[in-house]
C-alpha cells in the first residue's frame, strides 16, 4: 500500500521481480496501491521496463455514493432525526468536488456535528457545515505539517509565499489554481533559508521534498515541457496559503 512512498522503490521492484527467476515452482507477484496516478514517471526506466504491469483506476466516490456512506453513519452516530438530509448532500458534495475522498466526509460530519452540539442545537444544518469545512480544513493541514522534517515545511512556506505574492504563476485551463516552476520555487525556498539563517539543501534533496510532500497530498504537480530548459514541474500548493504559512511560523517559531 502507498508504494509510492516507499523509499528506494527501483530497488525493492528490481529485486522482486528478478526473485522470479529463482522460484522453480509459482511466482511473485506485486500489487502496488498508490493515491498518485503518475507515480510510475518517477521510477527508473529499467524498473518500468521489468514490470508488465496491469493498471486498475478506481475513481473517487461521487456525491451519491458519499452521501450513502454518510447516512450510515448518521445512523450509526447520531439521534434519529438530529441531522438534516440537506446537510448530509451538502457534505458530499464539498467532499466529491474536493477530492472523493470518504474520510474527509466522514471528518466533516464530525465536526459539523460537534459544532451543532457545542451551540446547543438539536439539528445539524448546513451552516454547521460551512462551519466545520474551515476547520477541518485547518486541522488536516496543521496534522500533516506538524509532523514534517524542517525542511519540507520550508519548501512548503516558500510555495504559500510564492502563491499570495503578485510572482508571475501560469494557470491550467478551467482552474484558478496558481502554479510555479520548480526552479522557481528552489530559488523561493533558499532565499526563505537565508532570511532564517539556515542552510538551504542542495537541488537534488529539494526534489525528493518535493516527491514526498505531494504523496502526503499537501502540493500537486505536473510536467510540462515550458521550462527554459525543456521538461520541467509545475507546482502548486495544495491547501490554504495562508494557512499555511500560519502553522508553519507556529511551529518553527518564526517572527515577522
Amino acid at each position: 500500500d502507498e508504494i509510492d512512498v516507499v523509499k528506494d522503490i527501483d530497488d525493492l521492484i528490481y529485486t522482486l521481480v528478478r526473485a522470479n527467476d529463482e522460484i522453480k515452482k509459482g511466482g511473485l507477484s506485486i500489487i502496488g496501491i498508490s493515491n498518485k496516478l503518475g507515480f510510475k514517471a518517477d521510477l527508473d526506466p529499467r524498473s518500468r521496463s521489468s514490470l508488465y504491469e496491469r493498471e486498475i483506476i478506481f475513481p473517487p466516490y461521487d456525491a451519491r455514493q458519499l452521501k450513502g456512506i454518510l447516512l450510515q453513519r448518521v445512523k450509526l452516530g447520531f439521534k434519529r432525526g438530529s441531522v438534516s438530509s440537506s446537510a448530509a448532500s451538502l457534505i458530499a458534495a464539498i467532499t466529491a468536488q474536493e477530492n472523493g475522498d470518504a474520510r474527509y466526509a466522514l471528518k466533516l460530519l464530525q465536526t459539523a456535528g460537534e459544532i451543532a452540539e457545542s451551540s446547543n442545537h438539536d439539528l445539524l444544518e448546513e451552516k454547521h457545515v460551512e462551519m466545520a469545512r474551515r476547520q477541518v480544513e485547518y486541522d488536516i493541514a496543521a496534522e500533516a505539517m506538524r509532523s514534517l522534517p524542517m525542511n519540507h515545511q520550508l519548501v512548503l512556506y516558500s510555495l504559500a509565499k510564492l502563491t499570495l505574492s503578485k510572482n508571475t504563476a501560469l494557470t491550467m485551463e478551467g482552474s484558478d489554481n496558481k502554479y510555479f516552476f520548480s526552479g522557481d520555487l528552489y530559488e523561493a525556498y533558499c532565499r526563505v533559508c537565508r532570511q532564517l539563517r539556515k542552510k538551504a539543501k542542495s537541488a537534488r534533496s529539494y526534489r525528493d521534498y518535493i516527491n514526498e510532500l505531494e504523496s502526503l497530498g499537501l502540493i500537486s504537480t505536473v510536467f510540462t515541457s515550458k521550462g527554459i530548459k525543456g521538461h520541467t514541474r509545475l507546482i502548486r500548493i495544495g491547501h490554504n496559503p495562508e494557512d499555511v504559512i500560519s502553522i508553519v511560523e507556529r511551529v518553527l517559531d518564526i517572527k515577522q
